[in-house]
């Protein structure tokens, strides 16, 4: 396998805070197209891993690429243009705004409209059929004219995710996607992220074993600040290792 199947790559990343090492020597190699998961007991360091990739934190040693560029130095804004888009674990929309124009305002940003919005509402408005598609996907569609505030805490999560799709990007981290989300939203987001496999490169954290186990094509386990196991979800909940630290006999 060449350099090129992999579209982003850490090698030996650290992290200090002070006289504590969050992150110790973590080595990823994401391929392009699959699933990737991170996963691991609360404290491991995949939120800090997350910052680090997405540069919303600076690493304190080691090396981050991006679809071959050395992304290490660069600030969000570049990483974000070079077309990786990360979700939070907490939700972000606009909440005064409805669920159709937060898509739309990730439409506008996607064609380089931001400065356009004194533009007449015609002119707003040719991205209602694009936005109400992404709604479509996330199974918002009844909800486009609700104020992202009134939204249900999963439906925010779902629109959360339709306007990140809204971007384009070649690769998406999804913080905790299904955080807080009944069984009907999960399995809505879970399709939706399976579907897009094979299209789009995505990085989960996520601690429902469940949709790891049905979505992930590799994961990577952390514990303490370091990768202890990395393979499908059968190597990895096989490993002792990992069933110590995290899994426990029960779930395997």
């Amino acid at each position: 396998m060449s350099e090129t199947d992999f579209i982003l790559q850490t090698r030996e990343l650290r992290r200090d805070f002070g006289g504590f090492r969050a992150i110790d020597g973590v080595s990823l190699d994401i391929r392009r197209g699959q699933i990737h998961a991170i996963i691991g007991p609360n404290g491991a360091g995949k939120t800090t891993t997350f910052n680090m990739l997405t540069k919303f934190l600076a690493p304190t040693a080691g090396s981050i690429t991006l679809d071959g560029i050395d992304i290490t130095s660069a600030g969000p804004a570049q990483v974000a243009s070079l077309g990786m888009v990360r979700s939070f674990q907490i939700s972000s929309t606009f909440g005064r705004l409805t669920a159709l124009q937060n898509v739309r305002i990730a439409l506008l940003r996607a064609a380089n409209e931001t400065h356009q919005f004194w533009r007449s509402s015609d002119h707003m408005n040719k991205h209602n059929d694009r936005a109400m598609q992404l709604l479509g996907q996330v199974g918002l569609e009844t909800w486009a004219h609700h104020p992202a505030a009134l939204l249900p805490y999963g439906r925010k999560r779902a629109l959360e995710l339709a306007t990140t799709l809204a971007l384009d990007p070649k690769i998406l981290l999804l913080d905790e996607p299904t955080a807080g989300m009944g069984q009907e939203d999960i399995q809505t987001i879970s399709r939706l992220v399976k579907s897009l496999a094979g299209r789009k490169t995505i990085v989960i954290v996520e601690h429902n074993l469940k949709v790891i186990s049905e979505l992930a094509d590799r994961i990577s386990v952390m514990v303490r600040g370091r990768v202890v196991c990395e393979g499908d979800y059968a190597t990895v909940s096989a490993n002792p290792d990992v069933k110590a630290a995290y899994l426990g006999s029960a779930h395997v």
